[in-house]
């Protein structure tokens, strides 16, 4: 067994405070995560946001060798497609780069961050833009860009580019275009879920002046390549039954002949995504690990974390 060092925790945001529907329902609806965990995106080359507005990352679908089963097919028409993790029951998902986090002040400013709007810094959060670029420069790009971002409140989103000054979010999904020094526009997110991913209502911590730089200019991380094929289609997963008594959020899931004890849904959720990631590189024109089939995982998974 193991012994767990509780000091290493973190908070499990996962689904947390996400219903019953998260649970129940299929990925492909907005009850089941459509929107805010998963993507729908027809191409691994689109560039969003992941769940926690931390990086910019790519959508995780791909086309198998041959068809999905039914109940894995959100592609209309489309039933090879769909996300490249069978652990996500093929459900497409925004996949961070490693070296897009946001978060990371550690990352050097480049040329090409300050004409396209990046700023990385521990308040930075990922909003999506179109068009984006310093004004005297062409063309914008389009995709998750990382922003300065403050939350007053729990309901207000305020973002800044480039050591500009705060411009708020009238709404939820509102279109800024009348951004200080550039071009473009940003989409404003959901004020809910961005204020989460601080972990408080309220930030009041002033944000740093934007960076500046002398080094050559370093373009985007290339995504223009899908994630590579695969020949075998996931089958159906183990049957999951929720322990009695238990709120939806706070269930147990108990798989097949599962052992003893059985870990929280979330918990697992962590386990399968850092499972999941340590077989596949964080782009998708880069080489990959073979998939495996669901019996496959599932077996490695109950013998390298529930022995």
């Amino acid at each position: 067994g193991y012994t767990v060092d509780t000091a290493n925790a973190e908070a499990m945001e996962w689904g947390k405070g996400d219903g019953c529907g998260f649970h129940t329902e299929k990925c492909d609806t907005v009850a089941g995560g459509r929107g805010k965990y998963f993507c729908f995106e027809d191409s691994s080359s689109v560039k969003g946001c992941t769940y926690d507005y931390k990086s910019v990352g790519y959508c995780t679908v791909g086309t198998y060798g041959s068809d999905l089963p039914s109940y894995f097919q959100y592609y209309s028409g489309e039933p090879k497609k769909g996300g490249t993790s069978t652990f996500m029951d093929a459900c497409p998902y925004f996949q961070g780069y490693s070296n897009r986090n946001c978060t990371d002040a550690s990352y050097p400013a480049t040329d090409s961050d300050y004409i396209f709007g990046w700023t990385y810094a521990t308040d930075s959060r990922c909003h999506i833009v179109t068009d984006m670029i310093r004004n005297n420069f062409s063309p914008g790009s389009s995709g998750g860009r990382c922003l300065q971002t403050r939350c007053t409140g729990g309901s207000t989103v305020e973002f800044k580019v480039n050591g500009s000054a705060y411009v708020t979010c009238p709404s939820d999904g509102a279109t800024v275009s009348s951004l200080p020094n550039y071009q473009g526009s940003v989409t404003c997110p959901t004020a809910a879920n961005m204020c989460a991913s601080f972990g408080t209502t309220t930030t009041t911590t002033a944000a740093p002046s934007g960076p500046t730089t002398t080094s050559a200019a370093t373009p985007p991380p290339t995504t223009t390549s899908a994630p590579p094929t695969t020949t075998t289609a996931p089958t159906p997963p183990p049957t999951t039954t929720t322990a009695s008594g238990s709120s939806c959020d706070t269930s147990y899931l108990l798989t097949g002949n599962s052992p003893s004890p059985v870990l929280s849904v979330e918990s697992i959720n962590a386990i399968l995504t850092e499972h999941n990631n340590a077989r596949r590189t964080v782009s998708p024109a880069a080489a990959v690990m073979p998939m495996l089939t669901w019996d496959q995982e599932l077996a490695n998974f109950a013998q390298e974390y529930m022995d």
